[in-house]
């Protein structure tokens, strides 16, 4: 198997592309192959499934005549791993269908490992089962052992009293013993606050929360502290940003400040997170916002709000849905009947059953008439017109004319 590893190795070393744009697409009949912007054909139609490239220039695609999945540089050249096969879990690991953050789950045996992006392993396949990477790292397992995986290839195995061991988020990790009490590690496996509480929260901004064995939240600091003594029935994280927290005193919602003090807005029935110094709060059947001094920035009239994210706070109002920025100025009226994600300045926005773009003042830029539509990203977005996908710039204006049954993200590969 290191002969196989060790191969690996040189031959994704010997190649050197120079910058590519590349995208996946699938040709009406169900074949996928690979083009670029201009809408030249890179790697014809011959596969059953096709993912997006790494930014080192490999991709996981399905070669129906094979029966199996495989490795491919841009050149439509395979590369070997260890091991034959792809398990149909590997393809869909964490929930995202090839790599992820530039990483791949490899299975060999029935033992997990991880590639990265160039298709070097940087974990082999020895552990019995290995999460997802959450920023940093990732958690396997062999037999009862606990090992913290990092990005380049670094393992530390996990000592103690431990039948669990949660990712490792801002430098610290929940663990559990085998009385099921959970205590927390750091990313070097040390145990850094001894396992006494029935469950807790990651840490933010140093303070995470826990529960009591008597059933109370209250909140710790990292040297397992309690900053705000454990009175709550539930709370939320401080990962917002804007020091304050959700959390439930007896059959009350209060929000929670670092200090201990808590306030509340009169009539208050829920509430979201705060997000660019706001937080969105139901009074009676209306939603507004609010800022961390509990003052009205936006007064409730809206019957649906969402929690702000990229500075941008989708208001319902009817069955139309607008825009408000984080000072809580509308930008784009509520004639809208949905939005998508904030990418590359734009979001896409459907009007009267068609998708169309405005940019981050809410002005409508490429005008609707799209079927469905994928976010910018490099430059591009894909859009479908009466069944087909084509792709367009930021202008609006066709690069490639619909004529494809699915097209994936412009990838750039370095």
């Amino acid at each position: 198997m290191k002969q196989l590893f060790i191969f690996l190795m040189l031959t994704t070393a010997s190649f050197s592309f120079a910058q590519t744009e590349i995208i996946a697409f699938e040709t009406m009949d169900g074949k996928w192959g690979y083009l670029n912007p201009d809408g030249e054909v890179i790697i014809k139609d011959q596969y059953i499934d096709a993912h997006s490239f790494t930014s080192a220039g490999m991709a996981i695609v399905h070669d129906g005549k094979e029966r199996r999945w495989k490795l491919i540089d841009q050149k439509n050249i395979e590369i070997e791993l260890p091991g034959s096969i792809f398990e149909s879990k590997t393809i869909t690991y964490g929930g995202q269908k090839g790599f992820r953050d530039e990483l791949l789950m490899i299975e060999v045996d029935k033992k997990h490992g991880y590639i990265n992006g160039a298709g070097k392993v940087i974990h082999e396949p020895i552990y019995d089962h290995v999460s997802t990477f959450k920023e940093k790292h990732a958690i396997g397992e062999i037999g009862k052992d606990f090992y913290i995986l990092d990005k380049t290839g670094n393992s530390t195995e996990v000592l103690g009293d431990i039948t669990l061991v949660s990712h490792v988020i801002n430098g610290f990790a929940p663990y559990r013993n085998k009385a099921k009490q959970f205590g927390f590690i750091n990313e070097n496996g040390e145990i850094v606050i001894e396992a006494k509480f029935k469950k807790v929260g990651y840490f933010y901004n140093g303070i995470a929360w826990a529960r009591t064995m008597e059933g109370l939240i209250g909140f710790i600091n990292t040297r397992g502290d309690w900053i705000i003594d454990p009175q709550f029935k539930r709370v939320t994280n401080f990962n917002s940003g804007a020091g304050v927290v959700r959390v439930l005193l007896g059959d009350k919602l209060l929000f929670l400040k670092k200090s201990g003090e808590t306030f509340s807005v009169e009539g208050m029935v829920t509430a979201g997170e705060f997000s660019d110094g706001l937080a969105w709060v139901r009074v009676g059947e209306k939603f507004g916002y609010i800022n961390t001094m509990g003052e009205w920035v936006v007064k409730p009239e809206y019957s649906n709000a969402k929690n702000l994210k990229d500075g941008r706070g989708l208001v319902k109002k009817g069955s139309l849905w607008g825009l408000i920025d984080s000072k809580g100025k509308l930008i784009a009226q509520p004639v809208y009947e949905k939005f998508g994600d904030f990418q590359n300045e734009l979001m896409a926005a459907r009007l009267d059953g068609k998708w169309g773009f405005i940019n981050e003042f809410g002005k409508l830029i490429i005008e609707p008439k799209f079927e469905a539509v994928r976010a910018f990203k490099n430059e591009y977005a894909a859009v479908r017109v009466n069944g087909a996908w084509g792709l367009i710039d930021k202008s609006g204006k066709f690069v490639i004319k619909p004529q494809y049954h699915r097209l994936k993200d412009v990838e750039i590969i370095d």
